[in-house]
């Protein structure tokens, strides 16, 4: 099983996650943002998985864009990945911003359930708005 974990990277040198292949297609981890490593290391303490993809859209600020989130579900789609881990919050968006990424999320996880894969996704808004 390959999971690939779409967030702010995945830092390869934590004891924990020694033997653990994890796959990057991001730049290394420039920032101290651990959120990534964190979600992997919670994956691992209660699962058998040995395989991951670590795709960073985050940046030093913990800030994405959505053009880099949309490559990295369809990078994940391309090349058959089983599980894919978002956690997404957002600060402000627009009306057809928020259309664009509800829809891309939502192929996202009719793509992968009619293969027999999965699409997990943690949401937050700061703007209390339920998507």
């Amino acid at each position: 099983m390959i999971i690939a974990v779409i967030d702010s990277g995945i830092d390869q040198s934590d004891v924990m996650l020694r033997g653990i292949q994890i796959k990057s297609k991001t730049v290394e981890l420039h920032h101290k943002n651990k959120h990534g490593t964190n979600i992997v290391k919670i994956i691992v303490r209660d699962n058998l998985i040995e395989q991951f993809i670590s795709i960073q859209i985050l940046d030093e600020n913990n800030k994405g864009q959505l053009n880099l989130l949309i490559e990295a579900i369809e990078y994940c789609i391309e090349n058959n990945v089983d599980v894919i881990n978002l956690s997404l919050g957002l600060v402000s968006i627009s009306c057809s911003r928020l259309d664009l990424l509800y829809n891309t999320i939502k192929n996202c996880i009719d793509c992968l359930n009619d293969n027999g894969r999965l699409c997990v996704i943690t949401f937050h808004s700061l703007e209390d708005r339920a998507v």
